[in-house]
């Protein structure tokens, strides 16, 4: 029987809260690529994991899959209940392990001591814990857009007013963040709604934009103009960006794509997160021949209508520039 203690075990040694489960949970049980918020699963996760033995067996498996681990019921003599837990990939014991100045064997046999510590030794019982050289993604960021986003998570936790945002409680303090005009507030909204915002983006983009179409637009203009209003920190640029990193190299492999962005963000502390993403995208998307250009605007929506028009204008007008039309234009 699994008990309480061997799901707060698991969570300690990833050092997840329950938020971060209920997140992780969310991503797992996306359908098509939407993200539920992961509000709606902190309750029942939460109950779940303080009466498993109540609890329906499709979640309590649910959860065990995210926490990286397998159920798995024997049928022998006698009943069997194996919890298989596949630990980090192989890839994050070498980072862990680099991190701690020890090599990957002790900090695997630290990872399995760590998850024996939680089962109380009963005959009825067989622990098995597999390290895993590969974890099952079902969706994740682009290497680029993962890199981008860590880096700006690194900047985040430099800065003194925002220390402590990823210890915000989701249920407890999103609402409040949202009404909140202060760094940290927004700093959690970056951690916590980021990622949902990019896939729902990423997924329409999918179903809606030919990526053939784009490819053959792209061939014979290669700059793209991408309005982005109440840009939410760069989540839909982002996405945007992966579209353009994603399509079939056939055709414009040489060349050169540029994207002129205009951001559009009343709240200056989500300015200064959605400058520092593209800050991070711009330097980052250049080995791949994309060149990003951005304007960030923090002015009120019908002075930044007068900004982005006078903008677009001087952008038209550039005398280096051989593009005199908003073609390839999305918003």
């Amino acid at each position: 029987m699994i008990h309480k203690e061997d799901f707060d075990q698991r969570l300690k040694e990833l050092d997840w809260t329950l938020y971060r489960l209920a997140k992780e949970f969310a991503e797992y049980r996306a359908v098509g690529g939407d993200i539920s918020p992961a509000s709606r699963y902190h309750s029942s996760i939460s109950k779940a994991i303080e009466s498993p033995g109540k609890s329906r067996l499709e979640t309590i498996e649910d959860i065990v899959q995210v926490l990286n681990g397998e159920l798995t019921i024997l049928w022998e003599a006698e009943k069997v209940v194996t919890i298989r837990l596949e630990d980090e990939t192989l890839e994050a014991l070498k980072q862990r392990a680099e991190n701690h100045g020890k090599t990957i064997n002790e900090i695997a046999k630290q990872l399995l001591l760590q998850a024996m510590s939680g089962f109380t030794a009963q005959k009825s019982k067989q622990l098995n814990l597999v390290m895993a050289e590969e974890a099952k993604i079902y969706r994740s960021f682009h290497p680029v857009i993962a890199s981008a986003y860590s880096a700006v998570h690194q900047w985040l936790s430099e800065i003194p007013e925002a220390k402590g945002y990823k210890e915000l409680d989701y249920s407890e303090d999103i609402s409040d963040s949202l009404d909140k005009a202060d760094l940290k507030s927004t700093a959690f909204q970056f951690y916590a709604l980021f990622a949902r915002n990019y896939f729902e983006v990423a997924h329409i983009l999918d179903n809606v934009i030919n990526s053939t179409r784009l490819v053959h637009s792209i061939k014979y203009n290669p700059r793209i103009y991408l309005l982005d209003v109440g840009c939410a920190m760069g989540a839909a640029t982002a996405a945007f960006i992966e579209k353009i990193l994603t399509l079939p190299k056939e055709g414009i492999q040489s060349k050169r794509i540029e994207i002129v962005c205009v951001g559009i963000e009343p709240n200056i502390y989500s300015y200064a997160i959605y400058k520092k993403m593209m800050q991070e995208l711009q330097e980052k998307i250049k080995p791949f021949n994309i060149f990003l250009e951005f304007k960030a605007i923090n002015e009120p929506l019908s002075q930044a209508t007068l900004t982005t028009i006078t903008y677009l204008k001087n952008k038209l007008n550039d005398k280096d520039s051989t593009v005199k039309a908003l073609s390839n234009f999305f918003w």
